[in-house]
């Protein structure tokens, strides 16, 4: 949207420039060159800084991906660990019993 913007405003201004070349001074085409210059190095920036932000929202989307497949992973690893542990109850409960009735 920025850099829209700003390559636009240079365009414009040097479409201005060249219509009316002989009503400005060489300080006005001067400045008006100079203020282009800054603009598209504004703009050049403003594209890197928008490739590297796209590039951290990727990564950024990707963590997060894999963050809920280890979340999904860790459920069900919970699930099993706590089937095993009831599973172990119930087996050391039966055990604990059997002991009782042979010392009676």
């Amino acid at each position: 949207m920025i850099s829209k913007l700003l390559r636009r405003t240079v365009e414009k201004k040097l479409a201005e420039l060249s219509k009316k070349f002989g009503s400005y001074s060489e300080e006005q085409v001067r400045e008006a060159y100079e203020q282009a210059q800054e603009l598209r190095v504004r703009l050049t920036l403003k594209k890197q800084e928008e490739k590297e932000l796209f590039m951290m929202r990727s990564a950024l989307e990707q963590r997060l991906h894999d963050a809920k497949d280890v979340r999904v992973k860790a459920e069900k690893l919970t699930s099993k660990v706590s089937f095993a542990l009831e599973y172990l109850k119930s087996t050391m409960s039966e055990q604990l019993e059997d002991l009782k009735n042979k010392k009676i």
